[in-house]
């Protein structure tokens, strides 16, 4: 196969995702970002607006409290990062690692990672959504001050949502808690003026902290509803004594995390759903307390792979599942490594095998070298080649040797010629020469009528054709008809 390129566009990857076909992602600038400065860990950063950490460990804190100030690496691009990817092996989030990066709107946190540190997402204000994994223990101090975030699920894995963590997210609707956090901070949901219920697992009252009479949830209306367990309802009416809607309605809870291909819908457990999102439904359990179920839900894209390849005439090209022998464009399905159904797109193009044809002379005596031949005879040669996309190609050389008009003098006699006259065939002179010595040649005499770089050029720019010679011999005068090749 000849001159192959692929272009991968996998969509599972914001990395390698392409808006359009002939976009190209590169690399702005990179570095380092390793607690305390170390090299375990290295971030890039894609022309995409993709931010990139990779690596084993924990990340640095990226605010000085000596004075310094931000020291992240990718400080000058926190305007322009939209999307961040932490990867597997990483274990923190450092503090103020994204902070004030206005543009952000996606981050992907590994369940590596078991602390959000402080400001880490602080006054990321177009950030609506994130997932909080399983093995996160501790959100810290203003985490997610002023952010966009709308919904909040605090995982079974958090023990303390430390003071401020999501203070001043206007536009936070829901918050649901998992069954292991012991203590709320003061300030925590401070001013998330738009929240309309809180819904908690954990049968034992998370301890509610206060700072200068400010509490977890100052700011908030009272009245929201707040779902507990059923047999809990009394205990949060005298631990939370700031709202007074308590709904036992929660008994059991069950948390879905799922994904569907592109295109497909989830329709299970009372869901209806065909896009990425977190979504919560309720039923009633044996014991009539109302249960939740609460989705969430991860719509796989379908990747498309392009190919772009070149074969010769008379191959196949069957790889990729293909199996083709013409230029065309071809499309495959495959499956990817989640099952969903995947595009390869065969862009093809069949070189043709190229054939030169090459008519030549050369004077008698000369060899002809261009092309590969070597030839000093007349006759038709071959030489292979092969063309610019690789493919054997033909060179087919007709040469011809100059050597034309043969007058034929008497058997066993001498000729001399004294004079050459040449006419064409309607009678017409076309050159008189005059020979200053006598050429004879046993019985033949041989007069060179040639064109290109022979000797006794005097008729090279005749046009081909029959000619009459009149020859002035010491035999008297002789008249031969002669042919003029190019």
């Amino acid at each position: 196969m000849k001159n192959i390129k692929i272009f991968l566009v996998a969509c599972v990857f914001p990395l390698w995702g392409i808006g359009g076909l002939n976009a190209q992602v590169t690399i702005l600038d990179q570095g380092y970002c390793g607690a305390g400065g170390g090299t375990n860990l290295a971030w890039m950063l894609y022309s995409d607006s993709t931010l990139t950490i990779s690596g084993s460990g924990n990340m640095m804190n990226c605010w000085d409290g000596f004075g310094w100030g931000d020291i992240a690496p990718w400080r000058n691009y926190r305007s322009q990062i939209k999307t961040v990817i932490i990867g597997d092996s990483v274990t923190n989030v450092g503090s103020s690692a994204f902070s004030n990066c206005n543009a952000l709107t996606s981050v992907a946190i590994p369940n590596s990672v078991t602390i959000i540190e402080s400001s880490a997402f602080y006054n990321c204000n177009a950030l609506t959504s994130v997932t909080i994994p399983n093995s996160v223990t501790i959100i810290e101090y203003i985490a997610f001050d002023l952010c966009g975030l709308t919904s909040v699920i605090i995982p079974n894995s958090v023990i303390t949502i430390q003071s401020g963590a999501f203070e001043r997210c206007y536009n936070l609707a829901s918050v649901t808690i998992g069954n292991s956090v012991a203590t709320i901070q003061d300030y925590a949901f401070y001013n998330c003026t738009n929240l309309k219920s809180i819904t908690i697992h954990t049968a034992i009252p998370p301890i509610l902290t206060t700072s200068m009479g400010v509490g977890p949830f100052n700011g908030i209306s009272d009245t929201i509803p707040i779902y507990v367990l059923c047999e809990s309802v009394s205990n949060y009416e005298m631990a939370w004594s700031y709202f007074n809607n308590f709904i036992g309605f929660i008994k059991d809870t069950t948390f879905i995390y799922d994904s569907i291909c592109q295109g497909n819908i989830y329709n299970e457990n009372g869901f209806y759903e065909t896009e990425t999102g977190t979504y919560k439904h309720i039923l009633q359990n044996v014991n009539n307390c109302d249960s939740i179920v609460i989705l969430n839900l991860f719509v796989i894209n379908k990747d498309t792979a392009f190919i772009f390849d070149t074969i010769c005439q008379g191959e196949i090209y069957n790889e990729n599942g293909f199996y083709e022998t013409e230029t065309g464009i071809y499309k495959h399905i495959l499956q990817n490594a989640n099952n969903c159904d995947s595009f390869v797109i065969l862009d093809l193009f069949v070189a043709s095998k190229d054939t030169t044809f090459i008519f030549d002379t050369i004077c008698q005596g000369n060899i002809y070298n261009k092309y590969g031949f070597y030839e000093s005879e007349a006759g038709v040669y071959t030489q292979e080649l092969q063309n610019s996309f690789g493919c054997d190609s033909a060179v087919i050389l007709n040469l011809t040797i100059s050597d034309v008009g043969i007058v034929e003098a008497m058997n066993n006699e001498q000729l001399i010629i004294n004079k050459v006259e040449i006419y064409d065939i309607l009678g017409r002179k076309y050159s008189t020469r005059h020979c200053e010595r006598s050429e004879a040649i046993q019985n033949i005499y041989r007069l060179w009528i040639a064109s290109g770089d022979c000797p006794r050029n005097d008729v090279a720019d005749f046009p081909s054709g029959v000619y009459i010679l009149k020859l002035q011999t010491n035999k008297g005068i002789l008249t031969k008809k002669i042919y003029k090749n190019e």
